[in-house]
């Protein structure tokens, strides 16, 4: 991931429910978030995702258990499977492109299939446009890349 990149991860709602009541989301000891627990029993299969095309272009992959839509080095969705299976999903935002058409569809998206955004905080987010750049603006990766390119990207 790069410096103007924010990083989500993608989250049912009824697996976020139910675990977050448990406990707080948390990294494991390699300071990893593993979100397959959200996705496991679910029976959700990739195709659930098969409209996100309509604003990203599904692209080449490296594994046949990675599905990619957009671009690895600006936009792009991700979707790792297992068994036929969602095992993962994230996507990040290219800070420096004109990102907010493609926001917006997501969170159309999200709200429409019951998921939930969470940053890298591991916070979840509303699912509304201007706090979820609120939140990517004032990261410490962006803030470090504003800083070293010395450019206002607003």
């Amino acid at each position: 991931m790069a410096l103007w990149q924010y990083n989500f991860f993608i989250l049912p709602l009824s697996s976020y429910d139910k675990f977050w009541r448990q406990e707080k989301l948390k990294v494991d000891k390699d300071s990893l978030f593993d979100d397959s627990v959200f996705w496991k029993n679910t029976g959700i299969r990739s195709d659930f995702f098969s409209e996100i095309e309509e604003i990203l272009s599904r692209s080449k992959s490296w594994s046949k258990d990675l599905l990619i839509y957009g671009n690895v080095e600006s936009n792009v969705f991700e979707i790792f499977i297992e068994a036929d299976l969602v095992a993962s999903v994230s996507f990040r935002i290219d800070l420096t492109s004109q990102y907010r058409h493609i926001l917006d569809y997501l969170i159309n998206f999200m709200i429409l299939k019951g998921l939930v955004i969470v940053g890298e905080d591991l916070e979840s987010i509303p699912l509304n446009s201007e706090q979820i750049k609120a939140k990517m603006l004032t990261s410490s990766q962006f803030l470090k890349y504003k800083r070293l390119s010395k450019n206002e990207i607003e």
